[in-house]
């Protein structure tokens, strides 16, 4: 019985101290990593916007690479054919609504509908070919 009662509180000091010691990594890393990235933040904003921009457009760049290599330039070129007319069209749409010109919009997504459907068959085609 002593064991049993030994063990419990064992388990609950063990417990406590992952507690402790995960609170504790939390407090390095927020002075390791964040106090600094904050510093720098507060004291050049537009440096800091500049090099948060720039990690993100390489982040974005490498993801794009590393897609196009594993799919092919064919499809890769496809994919992003039909990601730039839905993204326009849905631009352009929301344009001519603000503008007042709901019938237009309309045709904007008929249009858009349309030439996806064509590239869509296009890829598959092409792809049927090669």
């Amino acid at each position: 019985m002593l064991k049993k009662i030994v063990h419990s509180y064992g388990a609950l000091l063990s417990s406590a101290g992952k507690i402790v010691a995960l609170l504790f990594l939390c407090i390095v890393f927020g002075c390791a990593f964040v106090l600094p990235l904050w510093k720098f933040a507060v004291s050049s904003p537009r440096a800091y916007t500049i090099a948060v921009l720039a990690c993100i457009f390489l982040f974005f760049a490498t993801f794009v690479v590393k897609k196009a290599i594993s799919i092919g330039f064919f499809r890769f070129f496809i994919l992003i054919a039909k990601i730039a007319l839905v993204f326009l069209a849905m631009a352009l749409s929301i344009w001519l609504v603000l503008l007042g010109k709901r019938l237009f919009a309309l045709f904007v997504i008929a249009l858009a509908v349309i030439f996806y459907g064509a590239i869509s068959e296009f890829a598959k085609r092409k792809s049927d070919k090669i």
